[in-house]
């Protein structure tokens, strides 16, 4: 593709509301034309597809297959030769984002239509077209991506609203950092993941994400609290989901998202959660690009707010020396939109952000 060409991707069709689940069958028979379907699902919400078609829903197969916990090369193998006669006609994923991950890579190899259906809001992979595949150290080693978005994402904020909060406010982590992401990938002119030229779109998208979240991410938890999703709790899952979504698949990352390589390569991060990770990245991001004390001060107000991390001990991880950051940096400049930066940014630049993070956060 002419990458001096902007390009975007999108869902096919994306479904949110309470009850949203109602429409699996209908959706598998109207948008996929399917009657047989493959289910790989987390076990915890296997439940909710393992009942039989209900009145008046279009009689269509689900075969569930319950996926072991990482998204290894291994596991996707698993899974294809576990689906049987009747053959598939598509491929439902369903629950967090590592089953998500592991639904795509089936649909891929199966070369079948893709269905997302993420039972909590705690990224933006249900609208992209990338897998993030893992070793059995719990390592990203392969980021392949699908030859299109999903086909049908359907977003049910019933179950949503009963999931884990921490759930949620990951989700808000991974998704209030892509206003700043997008805004440097597409001053660096990266490639974005659609193959292109970065859209402006999707800096408007981003934007929005951010606003909404800073508005209404309180009032958002406090209705999960009750378990009860309103107005405010769909905008924030919108906004987490789709809007955040759509924005880095079509925009780009940066350090935020860069500095995953780093913190992932440590044992004692392993038990954060993705926008965990990312949330505390773009603290480290604004003050490698110089942002004002100000507005840092005013971000991690926020993070303090909702349960987001401010400080490496928060992840999970000790303060490092000069060294370790310095590592830390190194691993993060390895991600190619980080690296489009250089020479105007270098790692001891963002080693020096790290320490001068956690000195003024402490």
């Amino acid at each position: 593709m002419n990458t001096s060409t902007a390009v975007i991707g999108f869902p096919s069709v994306y479904i949110q509301g309470p009850n949203a689940l109602q429409q699996l069958r209908v959706q598998l028979h109207q948008s996929l034309n399917a009657q047989h379907a493959l289910v790989v699902t987390d076990p915890v919400v296997a439940h909710l597809f393992e009942a039989p078609s209900a009145a008046g829903e279009p009689d269509v197969s689900l075969q569930v297959l319950h996926f072991s916990g990482e998204c290894t090369g291994a596991e996707v193998q698993r899974l294809c030769r576990l689906s049987h006669q009747p053959a598939p006609q598509a491929v439902v994923g369903a629950g967090g984002g590592k089953a998500l991950d592991v639904a795509k890579a089936v649909s891929l190899q199966l070369n079948l239509p893709l269905m997302i259906v993420p039972t909590a809001a705690s990224s933006d992979a249900p609208t992209s077209r990338l897998i993030a595949l893992y070793d059995e150290q719990h390592r990203i080693v392969a980021v392949p991506t699908l030859r299109r978005n999903p086909d049908v994402v359907l977003v049910d904020t019933g179950v949503i609203a009963r999931a884990p909060r921490r759930l949620l406010v990951a989700g808000i982590g991974d998704a209030i950092t892509k206003r700043h992401e997008v805004s440097r990938a597409l001053e660096a002119g990266v490639v974005n993941y659609c193959g292109g030229k970065g859209t402006g779109l999707s800096l408007l998208l981003a934007e929005q994400a951010y606003n909404t979240l800073r508005r209404d991410a309180v009032g958002a938890l406090e209705a999960q609290a009750r378990g009860e999703p309103d107005a405010a709790f769909e905008r924030v899952v919108e906004a987490a989901v789709l809007y955040s979504g759509l924005a880095f698949e079509s925009g780009g990352l940066c350090i935020a998202h860069g500095l995953l390589r780093g913190l992932t390569a440590q044992a004692e991060t392993q038990q954060a959660l993705h926008g965990e990770l990312v949330a505390y990245g773009l603290l480290i991001q604004l003050r490698a690009f110089e942002h004002d004390e100000s507005e840092i001060e005013d971000l991690m107000h926020f993070y303090r707010e909702i349960g987001l991390p401010t400080r490496c001990q928060d992840i999970g991880l000790p303060v490092p020396d000069a060294s370790q950051a310095l590592e830390l940096a190194e691993r993060t400049m390895t991600a190619p939109y980080v690296a489009a930066w250089s020479p105007r940014l270098q790692a001891s630049h963002i080693a020096q952000a790290l320490l001068t993070h956690e000195q003024r956060a402490a």
